[in-house]
């Protein structure tokens, strides 16, 4: 069954669709910047390694930070199993959980919600027994097929031990599948925080942890095993040992939310 809404009622909707899902979330949107109430939602849907979260964005192919920001993705990493993917030509947008799917008019973006007169269709993700001739199935098979040629931007997985014959499973941590982001947000502008930058600082950076050479994102100062190790504990504050932007030992003076030493931001930031 299907239902018109719009308004406040759109609001609820897309709020209730992220509460009360258990195995997945899909947000389909050219345009994402979320606002706190959703924020508020997912956030309890967090280090839950049963959701399966996956994420298409389009538009401004040479700044798709006006897109969707590099702040968004990082909030999304808290996901274990992640799946974020980059279509240009996305104009629609669809929000669907594993029991409800809404089609709608609204960007996943804060100002939308606030402030712009949009509607939706809501309804149930149930295949018809009488065939596939109705609104959920082809919305789903539509969808599922623009996911699927999409570009990955990032991926990530959460990984398991098994036990006892395999009839258990112990969660372990997180395995990044695929990391694109340097290349993605290195095709044109990636916001005024970088305008400045040099191309040597933004292609070359060390992990604060093991000072092993990476790409420059202040957002992600780790290698990939180490950025796993580090969502072991999630503490942004926790004293590392080199500097993601100069590879110089930090005395503990850098950690995931201080990246850069003091003494070298305004050069790593080209100010």
């Amino acid at each position: 069954m299907s239902r018109f809404i719009s308004g406040s009622e759109l609001n609820h909707e897309i709020t209730k669709l992220i509460s009360e899902s258990y195995g997945s979330l899909i947000f389909i949107s050219p345009y994402i910047k979320l606002h706190e109430r959703l924020k508020y939602e997912l956030k309890n849907k967090m280090n839950k390694e049963e959701i399966d979260l996956i994420i298409v964005f389009g538009k401004n192919e040479n700044d798709l930070s006006k897109s969707l920001s590099l702040e968004e993705i990082e909030f999304f990493k808290e996901f274990p199993n992640l799946k974020i993917k980059f279509e240009k030509r996305l104009h629609a947008k669809y929000y669907a959980n594993e029991s409800t799917s809404i089609l709608t008019s609204m960007n996943l973006y804060d100002y939308s919600i606030n402030n712009n007169i949009e509607f939706g269709v809501v309804s149930e993700n149930k295949r018809s027994l009488l065939g596939a001739n109705n609104l959920d199935t082809q919305s789903i098979d539509f969808f599922l097929n623009v996911i699927e040629g999409a570009e990955t931007v990032f991926e990530q997985v959460a990984t398991f031990e098994k036990s006892f014959g395999g009839l258990k499973k112990k969660y372990t941590g997180i395995e990044i599948v695929e990391d694109n982001i340097g290349r993605f947000y290195k095709k044109g502008n990636v916001g005024t925080r970088y305008a400045n930058s040099s191309a040597r600082k933004m292609s070359t950076g060390y992990c604060i942890r093991t000072g092993a050479k990476i790409d420059f994102d202040p957002k992600l100062p780790f290698s990939e095993k180490s950025y796993a190790s580090w969502l072991k504990f999630k503490n942004k504050q926790y004293p590392e040992k080199y500097c993601h932007f100069s590879g110089e030992g930090s005395n503990g003076e850098t950690s995931f939310e201080r990246p850069i030493l003091r003494k070298n931001w305004k050069v790593a930031m080209g100010r």
